[in-house]
């Protein structure tokens, strides 16, 4: 195992997300924003296993996605992602949590935390649609909030 990232001590913020598909943007929106400020920042347009590509060797991650778990849209929830023993019926189907437990069992040098913002998006994903307005008035507050999680990191890091 390798020496973890450095870059801005060692975190990273992970836009995830399509933008051809409506409220599936919304991920990437948040994050270019704030690349935009000179935090680091990386856009994933896939996902499953990709994750590992994109967290191994940073110590924090700040995950920026979109979600459907029957919420209004535009609700913005917060959470720990851990790994999951959940099994998928397809290598193609595999969830974050998923990643993360293949990703420990071979040994990778994951994150101490993986924090995800994530936006209720439309259940409909259709090509082109744009931002539907709820999620649209929710990207800014996930903004803010993802600002202020890697403020508190890098201010846990300074004595």
């Amino acid at each position: 195992m390798g020496e973890r990232a450095t870059g801005a001590d060692g975190i990273l913020i992970l836009g995830v997300g399509n933008d051809l598909l409506g409220d599936d943007a919304v991920g990437l929106l948040a994050a270019s924003a704030l690349g935009g400020e000179g935090l680091p920042v990386q856009l994933m347009t896939r996902s499953g296993l990709a994750l590992l590509d994109a967290v191994v060797g940073f110590s924090r991650v700040l995950l920026l996605d979109s979600q459907t778990t029957g919420l209004a849209p535009g609700t913005v929830c917060e959470y720990t992602l851990t790994p999951t023993s959940v099994r998928s019926p397809s290598a193609h189907y595999v969830g974050y949590g998923e990643a993360l437990t293949i990703g420990a069992a071979a040994g990778l040098d994951l994150p101490d935390e993986i924090r995800v913002l994530a936006v209720e998006r439309r259940g409909a994903v259709c090509i082109g649609d744009g931002l539907s307005e709820p999620v649209r008035a929710a990207l800014p507050a996930v903004v803010d909030r993802a600002r202020a999680i890697v403020r508190a990191w890098l201010q846990a890091r300074c004595p």
